[in-house]
């Protein structure tokens, strides 16, 4: 009895210091928000993750609780990385998503089902009040796409960022 007392003293002493794994094996990002940037990026319909080496231009965006995102729309080429520094103004946690109608139909669904869950992708960034993040994207396709702040409550139809991704000519 003594023994399996003592194994199960080691297992849960073990488990309380052993490290949590990412897909590709990597140890995963310390916190929800974070990009696991050892994971090989995803190309979505609205770009992939960039090369924070390689920034073609910095847009910077201020989030308030006024459920709007400042500037409202921007313009991009295809194949642009941009960096997009975000800088929560407000006094509430904050969000900032890129993607598509569809893609915020599905990460409202998400939300609703485990509000706690945190991002990882690269295209979205949490953002808590009275700080800054940073995205790093290359648009490589075409079209338009949005931007948001998801969260349940700021979340609205009407409040979505519009990008415009011209077509290499």
């Amino acid at each position: 009895m003594k023994s399996l007392t003592w194994t199960l003293v080691a297992m849960v002493a073990m488990g309380g210091s052993a490290p949590s794994f990412s897909h590709s094996g990597a140890p995963a990002s310390k916190m929800p928000g974070d990009v696991d940037r050892t994971m090989r990026p995803v190309q979505k319909s609205w770009g992939i993750a960039g090369n924070p080496d390689v920034v073609d231009r910095t847009i910077s965006f201020s989030i308030t609780e006024r459920v709007q995102l400042t500037p409202e729309s921007f313009d991009a080429a295809q194949g642009e990385t941009l960096k997009i520094v975000l800088t929560n103004n407000g006094l509430l946690p904050h969000e900032f998503v890129i993607g598509t109608r569809q893609s915020f139909e599905e990460h409202m669904a998400m939300k609703a089902r485990d509000p706690q869950r945190g991002h990882g992708e690269p295209y979205a960034a949490q953002v808590p009040a009275g700080e800054s993040a940073e995205i790093i994207w290359t648009f490589n396709r075409s079209g338009i796409f949005n931007f948001a702040c998801p969260l349940a409550g700021h979340f609205l139809p009407n409040s979505m960022g519009t990008i415009n991704v011209s077509a290499n000519k």
